[in-house]
């Protein structure tokens, strides 16, 4: 290796702004403000989250207002749905059978045949020379 060349890399006390763990580690940022842990002075490197605290590595996730996402779409769209609900449940009451859907049209078996391609609209042979 080559000399002169490699940052200096020490001990760093890290502290969580989030939870307030603080920590030793290694690390090439030396040059923040000194405080002493366990009775050693280190420079202190400050983090938003840690471990500790990070729902991922804490697993206490917390779900964000889902049941409000819900309550707001329910609020919006759920009048509407509760009206056709009823509109159906009127007509199975009345004898009219709710609506089904119709069958699949049959595909036809070219691409000329359906109307597409390179081939539609024209005839299947070239008219012959007279």
């Amino acid at each position: 290796m080559k000399e002169k060349i490699h940052p200096n890399y020490g001990q760093v006390l890290y502290l969580c702004a989030s939870c307030g763990n603080e920590f030793v580690s290694q690390s090439t940022k030396l040059d923040g403000p000194k405080r002493e842990y366990q009775a050693h002075e280190y420079p202190s490197v400050t983090l938003e989250i840690c471990s500790q605290c990070h729902p991922f590595f804490s697993g206490k996730q917390m779900l964000l207002d889902t049941a409000g996402r819900v309550e707001k779409f329910n609020r919006r769209y759920g009048a509407t749905m509760a009206a056709r609900k009823a509109a159906e449940a009127a007509k199975t009451e009345a004898g009219t059978p709710p609506k089904q859907e119709a069958p699949a049209q049959q595909q036809p078996e070219t691409a000329a045949a359906a109307g597409v391609g390179p081939t539609a609209g024209k005839p299947d042979r070239k008219p012959e020379k007279q």
